[in-house]
């Protein structure tokens, strides 16, 4: 598998991020846009499972981040509007699902291609690489750096 890393996200991209809950890794979305970046996640709340948008600069969680692969490029601001809504609009996993947050991801994902998006790589591509660099990656101290990644391969279609 074929990687590269990079020190900082670039401008219009969505990134999948894995987040090391110990046990378990939590997918989320960071997406880059013109004025900064927001995380965008599927989480549970209040008893229910629910789509998140929240401000990436200064979470907190960055620190059990253990890694971000760039997986899309957005184009503009229009991009990420329209990215926003096919994330709004995805189907909340089932409760007996427990990597609902990994089922949300990946739909998303496949959303965003049916809707004109090129990923930079087929969808079970991107799984393996992310699960593969994390684990790689799994005697990273809190506060570390995550590490950025790209998985080159023929975009999907």
């Amino acid at each position: 598998m074929s990687l590269s890393r990079r020190e900082e996200p670039k401008p219009y991209r969505l990134y999948l991020a894995l987040y090391n809950l110990g046990s378990v890794y939590h997918w989320a979305f960071v997406v880059q846009g013109r004025n900064g970046a927001f995380l965008l996640d599927a989480t549970v709340g209040d008893g229910q499972r629910r789509y998140r948008k929240r401000n990436w600069e200064n979470d907190l969680s960055k620190r059990i981040m253990s890694v971000l692969c760039d997986v899309m490029d957005l184009r503009d601001d229009n991009g990420v509007e329209n990215l926003l809504r096919i994330a709004e609009s995805a189907p909340m996993p089932n409760y007996e699902d427990q990597n609902f947050c990994q089922t949300w991801a990946e739909e998303v994902l496949g959303k965003a291609g049916e809707n004109g998006y090129t990923l930079r790589a087929p969808i079970s591509q991107i799984r393996e690489v992310v699960l593969q660099e994390a684990l790689g990656y799994s005697d990273r101290k809190f506060g570390d750096p995550f590490k950025v990644i790209e998985p080159f391969n023929a975009p999907s279609t």
